[in-house]
């Protein structure tokens, strides 16, 4: 018989709901600007949804498909998910900035938003008690089998 799972930090639950809800999104943006629906600005002005595709579809796939998988891990309690979190949150305000900017200020405050992400993310996740504690017993236990019966 398997070792219980440990009880996930409240707010890294918020987290993995947040997680996941908005990146379904960024995938459904993508959908829409890839079939050419809805309507779309860049640089503060209205552009058409194949230009929007083109400058910014990628963008919005690869963060629906990272957040995704980043929801995934923290709904599956994986502990490789702390890291990517930390990891994403130093890097979405970033990549959120490339296609719509309109000066290097906006970059700027891109990256002073990503340090502060970052910082924010890392200390939750590797500065409160209760989610080392939580992280640890994961650590210690087997990690979840996906497969069928664990076969």
């Amino acid at each position: 018989m398997s070792e219980p799972l440990p009880q996930r930090p409240l707010l890294l639950t918020v987290g993995a709901v947040c997680t996941t809800v908005v990146s379904a999104l960024w995938v459904v943006f993508f959908a829409a600007a890839l079939f050419g629906q809805g309507s779309a600005s860049l640089d503060g002005r209205e552009v058409s949804p194949r230009e929007f595709f083109v400058r910014a579809g990628a963008m919005l796939l690869s963060l629906g498909v990272v957040g995704l998988v980043l929801a995934f891990g923290l709904w599956r309690h994986r502990v490789w998910a702390r890291p990517l979190a930390v990891a994403t949150c130093a890097v979405v305000p970033i990549i959120l900035a490339l296609p719509d900017h309109e000066s290097r200020r906006d970059l700027a405050s891109a990256m002073i938003a990503s340090v502060i992400a970052a910082g924010v993310a890392g200390l939750y996740f590797y500065g409160v008690r209760r989610v080392r504690a939580y992280y640890a017993q994961l650590i210690k236990g087997p990690e979840l089998d996906l497969r069928p019966n664990g076969r």
